[in-house]
């Protein structure tokens, strides 16, 4: 099953990544409004550049993994962004770090697509600590760490055994994998960003 050998050829990877994520201000209630921001608007430009690299593999993914391959997450956090009053112009530079290289395929879109579908489930257990965060308490909705868990997780299963289900040859598993490793590195380097609010 292709969905238990990413997780285990991707561990390296994840760990890396959460290390730099600033979500781990939440989960001890420290995180202050402008971090929470800085966090928010890192995020959006790591779901922008990745389902925007899905979205260009569209006509070649398998018709099972399409439904998936949406701007839900990069547009709640544009929801969650603008409710703030986040300028977006102050940013421009950290938009233009890029994901895409000139080799890469649909096989390696799957790879960042399980990568997006894996990170809401983390999201849904930050959610649990926002209410817990002072400097957060005059947010009146959270948009991209909420939602209904229930519907995350089954969202979750119908991907994996859409994953798992999939027939492919040793190349094509490993495309796979190599997608995936490339967006915990992506995550990591937007999360190694310095933003000033």
């Amino acid at each position: 099953m292709i969905s238990k050998i990413l997780k285990e050829k991707t561990t390296a990877e994840h760990q890396q990544a959460e290390k730099n994520n600033d979500a781990r201000f939440i989960i001890d209630h420290s995180i202050t409004h402008d971090q929470y921001l800085g966090l928010l608007y890192k995020n959006y430009i790591v779901y922008n550049k990745l389902e925007n690299l899905i979205h260009n593999f569209m006509d070649e993914l398998p018709s099972d993994l399409k439904e998936f391959a949406v701007y839900d997450k990069s547009d709640r956090l544009i929801k969650d962004l603008t409710q703030s009053d986040f300028n977006f112009d102050r940013f421009e530079d950290e938009l233009a770090v890029d994901i895409t290289q000139k080799d890469t395929n649909v096989m390696q879109a799957i790879g960042v697509l399980y990568v997006i579908e894996g990170s809401m489930l983390g999201g849904m257990m930050i959610a649990n600590h926002l209410q817990h965060c002072s400097e957060l308490g005059s947010i009146e909705e959270h948009h991209f760490f909420g939602g209904n868990p229930k519907a995350h997780v089954q969202r979750w299963k119908k991907f994996i055994a859409v994953l798992d289900g999939l027939t492919l040859n040793e190349q094509e598993k490993e495309e796979i994998i190599k997608g995936a490793k490339e967006a915990f590195k992506y995550f990591d380097k937007i999360f190694e960003l310095e933003l000033v609010i």
